[in-house]
């Protein structure tokens, strides 16, 4: 059984729309809303610091940052490329990605210079940019012929040949992003995917999660296989992260309700029950923050509200 729900530590008010992204980057936390605002929060005061408005009144579907470079994506169909100067960050470039959906970009934290994003003219494709000319190097083949829907959710692996990708019709695919052409496949759901993550450094396995009440776990990524599943109280999953020591993954849920699990059994840790919406995102920190050690976890949720939370740090 789960222990009963601990409160965070800290919450952040602030946004005037829905909170749809969270990212740890060294000591802040950067979050997007559904209304286009990005904030940047300083994590020793807990305060604003820096406010983007990139993506006009368009959501914000994900921020993320490779080595020197911040990266924004919205609902206006493209992604914000911001390179630090001098503390402070300015535009560098503007990539054109699809404007609907709900696909998140991908980045890989051993390379600083790949981007994964879907594509605006064909939904079943992920396109893989190098940020240092800021234009596609390759692509994934199309599955409009089969069916698959509009790709919903991708991971680059840090393999360095692998890019994971799950689909409307409840399908996920593995594909070698230097040829683009697909390595195994597997039906997880009958419903779309709705969210996903990749543990590529400790068990090359991930999970997801659909409309349902069950979470799916698969493994070997060149050879797609269902491992696992866990089923929980209600139906609906937005967010799925797995910590970066492998040892939890954290799950949001359209209830308002954070799961916490063990990575290697599935076993319930914890329910963290503070938000009164579906949680959107979620991230764990890399760094010791807010003095509370690594593996810090973030919770954007639709109430407005990001919440932080220390679960099993280190």
């Amino acid at each position: 059984m789960p222990k009963p729900s601990p409160d965070p530590f800290y919450t952040l008010r602030g946004h005037s729309g829905p909170v749809s992204a969270v990212h740890f980057l060294a000591s802040k936390l950067y979050t997007g809303s559904g209304n286009g605002e990005i904030y940047a929060w300083d994590l020793e005061t807990f305060k604003k610091e820096t406010l983007f408005h990139d993506h006009g009144h368009a959501g914000i579907l994900w921020i993320g940052h490779v080595l020197g470079t911040l990266l924004t994506q919205g609902r206006d169909g493209t992604v914000g490329v911001w390179k630090e100067k001098t503390g402070s960050w300015e535009k560098h470039a503007t990539l054109q990605v699809a404007a609907k959906g709900f696909c998140q970009c991908s980045t890989l934290q051993s390379s600083a210079s790949l981007l994964a994003s879907p594509r605006d003219d064909d939904d079943t494709v992920i396109d893989l940019w190098n940020l240092e000319t800021c234009k596609i190097a390759s692509s994934t083949e199309s599955l409009a012929s089969e069916k698959a829907g509009m790709a919903m959710c991708t991971r680059l692996c840090d393999d360095g040949n692998t890019l994971v990708t799950g689909y409307e019709n409840g399908t996920v695919i593995s594909f070698d992003f230097r040829s683009g052409k697909q390595i195994s496949s597997i039906v997880c759901f009958k419903h779309p995917i709705m969210c996903m993550d990749v543990d590529d450094k400790h068990q090359m396995k991930g999970l997801c999660g659909s409309v349902t009440k069950t979470l799916c776990v698969f493994e070997d990524i060149q050879k797609l296989k269902l491992k696992n599943e866990v089923t929980v109280t209600n139906e609906g999953f937005a967010s799925v992260a797995v910590r970066s020591d492998g040892k939890i993954v954290a799950s949001g849920g359209w209830d308002g309700r954070v799961r916490i699990f063990g990575w290697k059994t599935l076993k319930p840790l914890a329910v963290l029950s503070f938000h009164s919406e579906s949680v959107q995102s979620l991230d764990f920190s890399t760094e010791d923050v807010c003095r509370k050690g690594v593996g810090v976890l973030a919770v954007g949720a639709k109430d407005g509200i990001t919440s932080l939370w220390s679960i099993y740090t280190e």
